[in-house]
C-alpha cells in the first residue's frame, strides 16, 4: 500500500481484496464504499490497481473508478507510470481510465525519466491502447534520449515501438539500431529475442542494425531463449532475410527441436514458417515437428495449421501422417477457411504430389464459393495446384499403363547392380537387393542420416560382391554426438567397422576420398576434413570457405575437389599426393550455391606436365532451375538454390 494512503476503511478493505482475493462479500462492501464521500487522487489509483490485479469485471464499479479520477485535479506523478505498468501485467483493458491517464501524462512529459518513458510506452503498447497524441508526445521524448537507456529498457523501448506502429518508423528506428549495435554484448537473451522481432515486425532493414552481428549473438544466446522467444527469432532471421548464416540457424534448430514440447501451436507453426522462408532444411527438426503437430493438430488455429502444412511443402518434406492428419481436421473446419488458407492448402498438396480424395473435392467447392475473394497471388497459385494435381494424376495413369515393359526395362538395367544403400530422417540404413527391391539387411543410428557412399573392400579382403563398404554421417540427437561411420556388407547382415564421432560439428555430406583410403567430410564451419578409414585418425583440415559447405564433389582420381557455400563462392583445390595442398580456382557469385559437380578430369590435366604455371578456366557452367538448364561461360551467373555443373577445365601452360 502506498505510504500516502491514509489507514481508512477503504484503504482496510482493498488491503484484504489483495491478500485474499476478489470474494463477493468484499466486493459488496467495496460498491458501499464508492457510494460515500469523494476519494482522494492516492485513493482512487490505490483503487484501480488492486482492482486490475484482482481482475475485478464489473463494469459499474469501473465507471465509478473513471468518475473518482476526473473529479481528481491533479494525479500523482509515481501513479502515472506505475498504474499502466499494473494494468499491463495484470492484462485488464479499462479505455477510459487509459483516456485519463494518457491525457495526465502529456502534460507531465518532462517529468519522465528515460526509464519512466521507456515503462510507459511497454505499458501502452502491451495493453494495445493507440492513442496518437500520446504516442507522438512518447516518440519525441523517448528519440532524443535512446542513448540514455539501459539494455533492459532499450529492449522494451524497441519492442513496444515496434507493436504500436509508431508513424516515424524510419527515422525512430534507426536511431534505435544505431543504439542496438553499441548494447549487443550487455543484451539479455529475452531482451535480444524481442529487440530482432521488433525490427522483422516493422520491416527496417537498417544498415546500423549491423545484421550479420546480431546474428552471431543470437548464435550463442539462443539456448537461454524461451520458447516464445525462440520462436520469434526463428521467424524475425527469416523476416529479415538472413539465409546465409547457416551456424545460426543450426543452433536455433538444434534448441527448438529440445524445446518442442514446451511450444505452443502458434510458436511450433511460426517456426516451421520461418524455417522454409528462410529456405534452411533439418531432415530430423522437420521429422520431430511433424509428429508434434500431428499429435496437437486439434489445438492449432487454421492459419497455424495451414502454416505448418505449407512449411513441409516448401522444404520437400512428405509426411504422410501429417498429410492425413490435416485432411481430417481441415474438412470438419472448411467453412471457416479464408481464401489464402484454401489457396494454400492446394498449392501444399499439389507441391507434395499428395493426393487426398476426398479433401480436395471438399476444397474444390469450398474454392469455388469463395472464387470473388481470392487475391490475384491466391488465384495463381491455386490455379498452378489444380494443375498440377491433374498432371501428376496424367503422368501416374501413363505409368500404371506402361508398368510391365518399364519394369522390364529396369531390370536389364540393373543387370550389373547387385545392392542399393538407403538413408533418411527416419535414422535408418538399409541394404537392397536392387534388381528384385528386396530388403537385405538395416540398422538403426542414433540421429538422421544425412548421406551414403559405397566404397570397395575393407582392408585385407578381396573386392568382391560379398564384401562391399559404405560410409554414413548421421545428425546428433540428443546424448549421441553426430559421427560418420563405415560399415561392411556381406550380402547378409552389415557390420560397423569404425565410427568417427570427434566432429566439429554434423557432417553436411560425406565421401570417399583417394583410392578409398580417406574419407571427407563437409561442415557448417566452412571445413574439409579428412579422415583416416581404417582408424578413423584426422588427416588434414581444409579451410575451404567462411560459411558452410553446401557440398562438393571430387574429380576421377580423387586428387582435386570443387567445393561451393552459402558465402556465394565456388573453389577447386589440388588435394594430390605429395603435394601442397592449394586452391586453383575461386568465383564468386551473388547468393548462396548449393551443389556442384566436377567432370571427368585427372589432376596431371588439370596441372600439365612439370610446369611451374598454369592458368585454369571452367568451360561451360551449367545452372539447372525449375526444370530449365541454362549455361554462361565465361561468367557467373546464378540464382538462389543454384546448382553448379561444371564441364572439364581447361588448362593450357603460360
Amino acid at each position: 500500500m502506498s505510504p500516502a494512503v491514509r489507514a481508512t476503511p477503504l484503504a482496510e478493505l482493498l488491503l484484504k481484496i489483495r491478500t485474499q482475493g476478489a470474494r463477493p462479500d468484499l466486493l459488496q462492501a467495496l460498491r458501499d464504499q464508492l457510494n460515500g464521500p469523494v476519494l482522494a487522487a492516492d485513493e482512487a489509483m490505490v483503487l484501480a490497481s488492486t482492482m486490475a490485479s484482482a481482475k475485478v469485471q464489473d463494469p459499474k464499479m469501473w465507471r465509478d473508478v473513471s468518475t473518482a479520477l476526473r473529479r481528481c485535479d491533479e494525479l500523482p506523478m509515481q501513479w502515472l507510470t506505475k498504474l499502466p505498468w499494473k494494468f499491463a501485467r495484470a492484462r485488464c483493458l479499462q479505455p477510459e481510465i487509459l483516456e485519463i491517464l494518457s491525457a495526465e501524462v502529456q502534460r507531465n512529459l518532462g517529468h519522465f525519466d528515460p526509464r519512466g518513458l521507456a515503462d510507459l510506452t511497454w505499458s501502452m503498447a502491451k495493453l494495445q491502447h493507440r492513442d496518437e497524441g500520446l504516442q507522438r508526445a512518447l516518440t519525441q521524448s523517448l528519440s532524443v534520449r535512446i542513448a540514455e537507456l539501459a539494455p533492459v529498457e532499450l529492449a522494451k523501448a524497441t519492442w513496444a515501438f515496434a507493436k504500436l506502429h509508431s508513424e516515424d518508423g524510419e527515422g525512430l528506428f534507426e536511431i534505435l539500431a544505431e543504439a542496438v549495435a553499441k548494447s549487443l554484448p550487455e543484451l539479455q537473451p529475452r531482451g535480444l529475442a524481442n529487440i530482432i522481432w521488433a525490427f522483422a515486425k516493422t520491416e527496417v532493414r537498417n544498415p546500423k542494425l549491423q545484421l550479420n552481428r546480431l546474428a552471431e549473438f543470437s548464435r550463442i544466446a539462443v539456448p537461454g531463449f524461451a520458447p516464445q522467444g525462440l520462436a520469434n527469432t526463428v521467424w524475425a532471421f527469416a523476416k529479415l532475410r538472413l539465409r546465409a548464416d547457416h551456424a545460426l540457424y543450426t543452433s536455433m534448430a538444434e534448441t527448438t527441436m529440445q524445446s518442442l514440447g514446451e511450444f505452443s501451436p502458434q510458436n511450433i507453426s511460426n517456426s516451421l514458417w520461418a524455417f522454409a522462408k528462410a529456405r534452411y532444411y533439418e531432415p530430423e527438426l522437420f521429422l520431430v515437428s511433424g509428429d508434434h503437430v500431428s499429435e496437437r493438430l486439434s489445438e492449432f488455429s487454421i492459419q497455424a495449421a495451414v502454416n505448418s502444412v505449407w512449411a513441409m511443402a516448401e522444404t520437400g518434406h512428405h509426411d504422410h501422417r501429417l498429410l492425413h492428419c490435416f485432411a481430417e481436421y481441415a474438412l470438419g473446419r472448411l467453412e471457416s477457411f479464408k481464401s489464402q488458407d484454401l489457396s494454400n492448402t492446394v498449392w501444399s498438396y499439389a507441391e507434395l504430389q499428395h493426393c487426398d480424395h476426398r479433401l480436395l473435392s471438399a476444397v474444390t467447392g469450398a474454392v469455388q464459393g469463395n472464387v470473388k475473394s481470392l487475391t490475384v497471388q491466391h488465384l495463381v497459385c491455386t490455379t498452378w495446384g489444380y494443375a498440377m494435381m491433374f498432371e501428376h494424376r496424367r503422368h501416374t495413369r501413363q505409368r500404371s499403363k506402361g508398368s510391365v515393359d518399364q519394369e522390364r526395362r529396369f531390370v536389364r538395367a540393373l543387370t550389373d547392380v547387385q545392392w542399393l544403400v538407403t538413408c533418411g530422417a527416419d535414422r535408418l540404413v538399409i541394404v537392397w537387393e536392387a534388381h528384385t527391391s528386396r530388403e537385405l539387411a538395416r540398422v538403426e543410428l542414433p540421429g538422421v542420416v544425412r548421406c551414403v557412399e559405397w566404397a570397395g573392400a575393407a582392408p585385407g579382403v578381396n573386392a568382391s560382391d560379398v564384401s562391399e563398404r559404405f560410409v554414413t554421417a548421421h545428425n546428433r540427437f540428443g546424448a549421441h554426438p553426430p559421427a560418420l561411420t563405415v560399415w561392411r556388407f556381406d550380402g547378409k547382415s552389415i557390420q560397423e567397422l569404425r565410427v568417427i564421432s570427434k566432429l566439429p560439428s554434423a557432417a553436411l555430406q560425406v565421401r570417399w576420398g583417394r583410392a578409398n583410403y580417406f574419407i571427407a567430410s563437409a561442415h557448417d564451419s566452412g571445413e574439409l576434413i579428412f579422415w583416416r578409414a581404417d582408424t578413423g585418425a584426422e588427416v588434414k583440415r581444409l579451410k575451404a570457405h567462411d560459411a558452410g559447405i553446401s557440398k562438393f564433389d571430387f574429380n576421377d582420381d580423387r586428387e582435386l575437389v570443387a567445393t561451393v557455400s552459402h558465402d556465394m563462392s565456388v573453389c577447386i583445390w589440388d588435394i594430390g599426393k605429395g603435394t601442397e595442398w592449394r586452391m586453383l580456382y575461386k568465383a564468386q557469385t551473388d547468393r548462396p550455391l548449393n551443389a556442384v559437380a566436377l567432370g571427368p578430369l585427372s589432376q596431371k590435366q588439370a596441372l600439365g606436365a612439370a610446369t611451374s604455371k598454369i592458368f585454369a578456366t571452367p568451360g561451360e557452367l551449367g545452372f539447372q532451375s525449375h526444370g530449365r538448364v541454362r549455361s554462361w561461360s565465361p561468367r557467373l551467373q546464378l540464382s538462389v538454390q543454384g546448382v553448379f555443373a561444371w564441364s572439364p577445365l581447361v588448362a593450357r601452360i603460360a
